[in-house]
């Protein structure tokens, strides 16, 4: 049931323009399912937790396919220029994750893909960081603030998930 009405949302959303020029409507509605299946398998029927997560991939990345795939372009996933000149993205999927030092390299590209494996691996490392007594702490930690919960960004978030969790 959560699985469906995850999907339901997913596919009432707007299209990024990305995904417009390279999607076809079965294309984007195979690729939104598997999102709802992972998103619902973690979430183990807690429409919060669900929301969490669906919340934090929408102002992450808009579900954009190219940023699902680490295909990121000029301005998504947190570049940095190297001192080569080239470009490295740190964010990877849909959870934007960034490479931590306990992480090998296999690990950190295991975000990137269209398949249930990625979005697995994508929905376990965001819903992490959940609390159902306070999810603007969470969205604050994954943003790295260490510190406090209570900034513009978090709690929002956290009021937008709230929003999503009544129609879920």
């Amino acid at each position: 049931m959560l699985k469906a009405t995850i999907l339901a949302w997913l596919i009432s959303l707007p299209w990024t323009a990305h995904d417009r020029a390279t999607e076809t409507p079965d294309q984007r509605h195979d690729r939104m399912a598997i999102i709802a299946e992972a998103v619902a398998k973690v979430a183990k029927g807690d429409r919060q937790k669900a929301a969490f997560v669906l919340s934090y991939y929408r102002h992450e990345t808009d579900f954009d396919d190219a940023v699902q795939r680490c295909e990121c372009t000029r301005w998504r996933c947190d570049p940095i220029r190297l001192r080569d000149g080239s470009i490295e993205f740190r964010a990877h999927g849909l959870a934007q994750a960034h490479r931590a030092p306990t992480w090998d390299i296999a690990t950190h590209w295991a975000f990137c893909g269209t398949n249930l494996e990625s979005q697995l691996v994508n929905a376990r490392f965001v819903a992490r960081f959940y609390s159902a007594d306070n999810m603007a702490c969470g969205y604050a930690r994954l943003a790295g603030i260490a510190v406090g919960c209570k900034t513009r960004q978090s709690d929002a978030r956290a009021a937008a998930a709230n929003r999503l969790m009544g129609r879920l």
